[in-house]
């Protein structure tokens, strides 16, 4: 008669129980290792800023009108270069170069909260020898969501987009509502339905010279002509 094989389903037991503390040791240690830094507070002083009085251009970012280039998102901190202004206050900026298009098209600016500040954004389209053409100030900005957005039509002869802190709303804050809405599918067995949950969150937001900012830049449906 061959032997049988027999397992003691209390011996299992007993191993399993006898494992069971160094899986909860090693998830405990990866839990450890992961560690979240908290968001830096809003910057908001630049005083001790030596900035000059007009804006570098030597090392713009580069904005594509396809591609994955299109979409440009950078953190604005106080390693960012920074002007000082006719009335004497500063503000911390990024560059960004234009495509090269002979098509219109648009560009859309993004400002997202970080922690409980958001960067007070305005924008200036300057021509090929940094001349300022134009600005959209900081009231044009609106909130999408949680986020600052404003968009621009892009005119023949702008060649750099600034985007910059405004120095005037700096410090202020602003509290702002934003609702969710989450959809569940639920069966019964013989009917299948779908119920719809929302919630609404508040937050108060400090407008900061530092920030994350998204430029995004895309062409102009239907209008293929050449701009002039």
């Amino acid at each position: 008669m061959s032997p049988r094989c027999c397992i003691d389903p209390v011996s299992i037991l007993n191993r399993s129980a006898s494992l069971r503390p160094l899986g909860c040791a090693a998830a405990l240690l990866l839990s450890a290792c992961v560690t979240h830094e908290p968001a830096p507070p809003p910057l908001l002083d630049l005083s001790t800023r030596d900035c000059p009085q007009q804006f570098d251009l030597a090392t713009p970012q580069f904005l594509a009108l396809e591609g994955d280039g299109n979409t440009i998102t950078r953190t604005i901190d106080n390693s960012a270069p920074c002007i000082q202004l006719a009335d004497g206050s500063k503000s911390l900026y990024e560059v960004l170069q234009l495509p090269d298009s002979t098509g219109s098209y648009m560009v859309s600016v993004d400002s997202a909260p970080v922690g409980q500040g958001i960067f007070s954004p305005r924008v200036a389209f300057l021509d090929a020898a940094g001349t300022m053409l134009r600005e959209v100030p900081r009231e044009n900005f609106l909130f999408h969501g949680a986020s600052l957005h404003a968009g621009a039509r892009v005119h023949a002869g702008e060649r750099f987009l600034v985007v910059a802190s405004d120095p005037h709303t700096a410090g202020g804050t602003v509290s702002q509502i934003v609702g969710s809405t989450q959809a569940n599918t639920v069966s019964t067995g013989m009917v299948m339905f779908t119920t719809h949950t929302g919630k609404e969150t508040a937050s108060t937001y400090t407008y900061a010279h530092g920030g994350r900012v998204t430029v995004e830049a895309k062409p102009i449906p239907g209008e293929e002509k050449k701009r002039q």
